[in-house]
């Protein structure tokens, strides 16, 4: 069983079984130890984690605690880039956290690419480009990528969703070069979704799946938007959610205080689902 990276088609499948020699990197600690356990040992080469739930649930402040601990984590000397959608990276809250550790030398100015895009044109041609600058091998920071992260990909694929088969078209090509990316260059992808309400009876009983205004709260669950073809695209899903909100939730009792997090596993490849852990963000950490 190949468990790194975890292929999407036949003939990755067939390439990764038939190249022994290529090696298999290990798995990129997060820097938060709970979420290294969720994930079993952490982030893994090829995969595609999504991180989904509703606003401020610590999505993007998670992420940014994760590429400071691999900024500073220089003996691994690992890059990441982070295109960023809706504007929420914080260059200030990414430097503090890498205040954290200090014990190590971080390479602020190499180990991390910002870019900022807004719509899916602008996500394809940076997917492309780093495709090039990776198979060119011409930039030492490529040489070094592992890890890619994508804030607020409905903001760019939500406008073509609605658009015939085109939108389709776009979407397919998105998931094609994740896929590409992931398997030639064993990158991974963490995914930052936003979550939509539905009624957890929809398929069973035959009801739409947005749930109306008239809908009681306890026949409304949410999943990761972008709909079908989206769902089976992550290799690891994680939900996102927040004090009450997750007190309600299908996964059991949650802390009532509204600064606890929680970080539910749903779907995975290896290692159990269902599992989860709390935590808070602090203004100075996670914890």
């Amino acid at each position: 069983m190949i468990s790194t990276p975890i292929p999407v088609t036949g003939e990755a499948l067939l390439i990764l079984s038939n190249d022994s020699s290529s090696p298999k990197p290990a798995s990129i600690s997060t820097g938060i130890r709970k979420l290294d356990a969720l994930l079993d040992g952490g982030l893994r080469a090829g995969e595609v984690l999504e991180l989904y739930g509703k606003s401020n649930t610590g999505k993007t402040q998670l992420c940014h605690k994760i590429i400071s601990a691999i900024s500073c984590r220089v003996e691994k000397d690992i890059a990441t880039l982070y295109l960023d959608l809706h504007n929420n990276f914080s260059a200030k809250r990414y430097v503090q956290y890498t205040t954290l550790h200090p014990h190590e030398n971080p390479r602020l100015d190499d180990s991390i690419r910002l870019v900022r895009e807004v719509g899916v044109d602008g996500v394809m041609n940076t997917l492309n480009s780093i495709e090039a600058e990776l198979r060119d091998c011409t930039s030492e920071f490529f040489e070094r990528l592992r890890v890619v992260i994508i804030d607020g990909i409905p903001f760019a694929l939500y406008a073509v969703m609605d658009v015939g088969n085109p939108g389709r078209e776009t979407q397919e090509k998105f998931v094609e070069m994740l896929r590409k990316l992931g398997v030639d260059h064993q990158l991974t992808f963490i995914i930052i979704n936003h979550a939509v309400p539905v009624r957890h009876d929809a398929v069973k009983k035959g009801h739409p799946p947005d749930p109306g205004r008239n809908t009681p709260a306890s026949q409304i669950r949410i999943r990761s938007a972008l709909g079908k073809y989206w769902a089976h695209i992550p290799n690891v899903r994680i939900l996102m959610s927040r004090g009450s909100e997750s007190e309600s939730g299908p996964f059991g009792p949650a802390p009532k205080k509204s600064d606890t997090f929680r970080a539910t596993l749903e779907k995975t490849g290896h290692g159990q689902p269902h599992r989860y852990f709390d935590f808070v963000i602090t203004e100075d950490d996670i914890i």
